[in-house]
């Protein structure tokens, strides 16, 4: 017989800023009512970028937050560069100035997030220190 089996699903809520791609929003909320029936709570990783630091925490408290079970956490998702990853944000201060924007905004709405991950593999060893 095996030993305890653990999981860990999240789940990156990477919307377009303009809110006009309509299946994103759709399976955002499909998700949120599938994962009532799971026994393994989720983690929701709001994204934040330096081009939207608002529009998918807005939408994500506002559309799918309600429809989640109490277990589900939320983590703060920080993209370093642009929507075409043309242009990287490198500078520490920079760097640090976008993850506590990040935490300031997810606060905002009620949450205090235990999770981050930089996106696109990009963290830098002086995030950890944020």
């Amino acid at each position: 017989m095996p030993g305890n089996i653990y999981a860990a699903v999240t789940i990156d809520t990477e919307f377009p800023v303009s809110w006009d791609n309509v299946e994103a929003r759709l399976n955002s909320g499909n998700l949120a009512r599938l994962s009532r029936n799971l026994a393994i709570p989720f983690t929701w990783m709001i994204k934040v970028s330096a081009q939207d630091e608002r529009a998918v925490a807005e939408h994500f408290f506002s559309q799918v937050h309600p429809l989640l079970p109490q277990n589900h956490e939320v983590g703060l998702h920080v993209h370093f560069d642009d929507e075409h990853r043309e242009q990287y944000i490198d500078s520490p201060e920079d760097r640090e100035r976008l993850i506590r924007a990040g935490h300031e905004t997810l606060k905002a709405f009620g949450c205090s997030p235990r999770t981050f991950r930089a996106g696109c593999l990009r963290l830098e060893p002086g995030d950890l220190d944020v």
